[in-house]
């Protein structure tokens, strides 16, 4: 390009809705690898314990991003925990294995995805893929979501213990 050459620096608009949408593939994991995957990510944060405190014994402030990072990894530890028992339970209740709650009962389906599993009734894991995606948006780190996951799945919990 010349140095008499402007470039165009214009904004145009984006295409909207031109991507093919992914199919949804939600992974079921077995109650084990949910446990196993939380332990797992708790030890990750606890390791980081020990650099934080060796770089405040070394007078290096960094330290506290550690630890500030050290929350925002256990909300999301926690947070994967809580979706993958939802989907987990949810699971088991439409299979009969558990008991059916009255939260359970309630669960509301929208009207397309009963109208995509009639017309592919062979889908794998169609339940399964509706709790993802009823639940993929929503974050489980207040105390009342997470009292109110329980009690979807049946485990009671109440504030007061």
């Amino acid at each position: 390009m010349s140095h008499t050459e402007e470039r165009n620096l214009a904004l145009t608009p984006r295409n909207v809705g031109t991507r093919n949408r992914r199919p949804n593939r939600t992974i079921p994991f077995e109650l084990t690898a949910i446990m196993t995957r939380f332990v797992s990510n708790l030890s990750a944060i606890k390791a980081q314990f020990d650099l934080a405190e060796q770089l405040k014994a070394d007078g290096n402030l960094q330290y506290k991003d550690i630890l500030r990072s050290q929350v925002v990894f256990l909300d999301s530890a926690f947070d994967f925990f809580m979706h993958e028992a939802t989907k987990y339970g949810m699971v088991q209740i439409f299979q009969g294995i558990w008991e059916k709650t009255e939260k359970y009962n309630n669960f509301t389906v929208r009207l397309g995805d009963i109208s995509d599993v009639l017309r592919n009734s062979e889908q794998e894991n169609w339940f399964l893929n509706i709790v993802n995606d009823t639940y993929a948006e929503d974050t489980f780190m207040s105390s009342e979501a997470v009292i109110g996951q329980l009690n979807l799945i049946g485990i009671k919990w109440h504030p007061s213990g």
